[in-house]
């Protein structure tokens, strides 16, 4: 098999700036037999990467969101955006029908302070 379909890489050796606009995120769960079970594995960021413009999708293996359903209802109510990062986030690539497809593992995501956000006038 292919070194780089075996080898996890740096989420930010692929991505370097590290900035992303979390758009949802739900919880992922463990699955036994193919039958998903009520034990939640963690959660699943729906994020949007802000300099390549990427959609992907990121899991943390944490199960206490980074915002509370509410705030993150009342935030998108708003048209608020948040920026995050994510801390020792790794991309394993695979192969699945003939197509190389990745999965992103993070320890942890964590909110980002953004000073040049644009203002609405």
């Amino acid at each position: 098999m292919n070194e780089c379909l075996t080898k996890a890489l740096d989420l930010k050796s692929i991505l370097p700036n590290g900035k992303f606009i979390l758009k949802n995120y739900s919880y992922f769960y463990q699955y036994e037999n193919g039958k998903k079970t009520d034990t939640i594995l963690g959660i699943k960021y729906e994020v949007l990467e802000c300099s390549a413009l990427e959609q992907l999708f990121i899991k943390v293996k944490k199960t206490n969101p980074l915002l509370t359903l509410k705030e993150f209802k009342e935030l998108k109510e708003s048209h608020g955006r948040i920026y995050v990062d994510f801390i020792n986030a790794k991309v394993t690539f695979y192969e699945s029908n003939g197509r190389i497809s990745a999965s992103i593992l993070a320890d942890d995501i964590i909110k980002i302070i953004d000073d040049e956000e644009e203002l609405t006038l």
